[in-house]
């Protein structure tokens, strides 16, 4: 990811404070990115950042991800061939397609019993790992059995 661990944004408008922020930790959930950092440790001072930019520079970040990240234009890596696992552990299968529908997307995963389908909403708490091409889900109770 462009914000890993460690690397340093500056905020645009910055707050009267702080203009560089460090990140402490990245992840991507359903409903999109989400961040911490160093120099914000409370939920107040987190929604202060709320429609301000995170700037990189482009010195900072390694050619390779730049490069994917301009590529994709939105700046979305693909999740296509990713293992995917439960919260609890559970390797559920791998990622195969990704189908848009217009009320959310559905991943569809290669499970050993067949397919399974995923709704990719906030509930479902995402979280993607691409250094080991691997993404982890709270399931929704009933999903599997509604699957089977």
């Amino acid at each position: 990811m462009l914000f890993e661990e460690g690397r340093c944004c500056y905020l645009a408008p910055p707050l009267l404070d702080e203009k560089l922020l460090q990140v402490t930790r990245c992840e991507l959930s359903a409903r999109g990115l989400r961040l911490r950092f160093a120099e914000i440790g409370e939920r107040g001072r987190a929604h202060e950042l709320v429609g301000r930019s995170l700037l990189l520079k482009t010195a900072d970040v390694p050619a390779a991800r730049l490069e994917a990240f301009l590529s994709a234009g939105k700046g979305d890596f693909e999740e296509i061939g990713y293992e995917v696992y439960s919260d609890d552990g559970t390797r559920l299968g791998i990622l195969r397609e990704r189908i848009e529908t217009p009320a959310n997307a559905v991943w569809v995963v290669a499970a050993d019993e067949g397919e399974l389908l995923l709704p990719v909403i906030a509930d479902l708490q995402i979280v993607r790992d691409d250094e080991r091409r691997r993404v982890t889900v709270t399931l929704l109770e009933g999903l599997l059995e509604a699957n089977r």
